[in-house]
């Protein structure tokens, strides 16, 4: 089997920016989660095909169909529905949550014609940005949350699920990664969208989350155009 080739100073500076966003995407999202519902958080990021979408036509010129700019809008429309009923709001959490949307849109973007240009190996490449986002935010962390970090050490139930949680998200990055390179940015984006539905029922039913009838609208709406636009990109594809 080929070994990977050597990392290069000029590699890692042409994917610092991406490490730093990586770490940002997942910052920000924790963030939210801990203002708001989960419901609510990922309910907000389910925008973020819309934030990849721009990204795309800005950096790499694939414009969308009308149709896929329609259900983008339903999204949209869905958000500010469930936003406007949501018990739990709070700007934080609302605008960390949109953060994360456009952080992780644009390392998307910027991933994809990384790979695109450079021809580089998936899996190599979500191994080096994982370690990257590490290295940028452990001082962050030592600097600004060493309580928390020293509470979760002394806390043998804590290490446990952080030793759980590690591997979850290691597996659904790699997974990410590998699917961005076979698709395009929009695409990818609303197949990690398609998640965001069973996180939210999940929260719903885990945690007792109260959910109104127009507060529940909203997350379907969200949620319908989420899949519309998935459903007109499939159609797409068989018609190219």
């Amino acid at each position: 089997q080929k070994l990977p080739q050597r990392l290069t100073a000029s590699q890692v500076k042409r994917m610092l920016p991406l490490m730093v966003l990586h770490w940002m995407g997942m910052l920000f999202s924790n963030v939210s989660v801990s203002e708001v519902h989960i419901s609510f958080t990922h309910t907000v990021k389910a925008a973020e095909p819309l934030f990849t979408a721009l990204f795309t036509i800005c950096l790499i010129g694939e414009r969308p169909s009308l149709k896929a700019w329609g259900s983008l809008m339903l999204v949209i429309a869905g958000i500010a529905v469930a936003t406007t009923a949501q018990t739990s709001f709070t700007w934080l959490g609302f605008w960390a949550a949109m953060a994360s949307n456009v952080t992780v849109s644009l390392r998307t973007v910027l991933s994809k014609r990384l790979i695109m240009d450079k021809g580089a190996d998936p899996m190599n490449f979500m191994a080096i940005l994982q370690c990257g986002a590490f290295i940028a935010s452990l001082p962050v962390a030592l600097v600004f949350n060493i309580h928390a970090v020293k509470d979760i050490a002394s806390r043998p139930s804590s290490v446990y699920f952080v030793l759980v949680i590690g591997p979850l998200v290691w597996i659904f990055n790699c997974a990410s990664i590998v699917i961005l390179s076979q698709t395009s940015t929009v695409v990818h984006s609303m197949i990690r969208a398609m998640r965001r539905p069973v996180l939210v029922l999940a929260s719903i039913v885990a945690f007792g989350t109260g959910v109104s009838v127009l507060n529940g609208a909203g997350i379907l709406l969200a949620f319908l155009g989420a899949w519309f636009f998935k459903f007109e990109a499939v159609q797409k594809q068989r018609s190219d």
